[in-house]
């Protein structure tokens, strides 16, 4: 067995690794079975295969939604999500439903969220936020047309 935290050899039955004083199974930093250094956030060591229950999303067989969350609460995470909602609220710009002016109104604010936190996917949060606008200007221009539909107006547009 090897230290989770600095690598080194540990005896099965110590409780705390004798090198850095971590307790046993702590640590992300190396494979509890072969010592090798193992990259964040990487779900099985390329040293021996192992499966690294507690280094990423893995943890027993269940997701860490803490680990979901982390991922996401980053400004390239707000910026995915914002590319995502913006393509959402341009399907929903056409149909009655109002969650489309949610997709749109929360793209907007996490794609500048996104910008603002100085995000390498900057152009993918510029792109939701796009996407949201011409979301919302499609729906304006549906529900103008459906209000001067229902008085009776008509365009003059030759």
């Amino acid at each position: 067995m090897y230290c989770k935290n600095c690598g080194n050899q540990m005896d099965d039955l110590a409780s705390i690794c004798v090198k850095c004083g971590v307790a046993k199974g702590k640590g992300f930093k190396y494979c509890d079975k072969c010592g090798k250094e193992i990259p964040q956030q990487t779900d099985v060591c390329l040293g021996c295969g192992n499966l690294l229950k507690n280094n990423s999303f893995i943890n027993n067989g269940q997701l860490q939604m803490d680990d979901i969350i982390n991922r996401i609460n980053t400004p390239n995470g707000y910026a995915t999500i914002s590319l995502i909602l913006g393509i959402i609220s341009i399907i929903g710009s056409f149909s009655s439903l109002i969650w489309a002016l949610a997709c749109s109104v929360v793209a907007i604010v996490l794609g500048r969220k996104a910008i603002n936190g100085k995000t390498e996917k900057t152009s993918v949060a510029k792109a939701g936020i796009t996407l949201a606008i011409i979301a919302l200007v499609i729906r304006a221009v549906i529900l103008i047309t459906l209000f001067l539909t229902m008085f009776g107006i008509e365009l003059a547009i030759k």
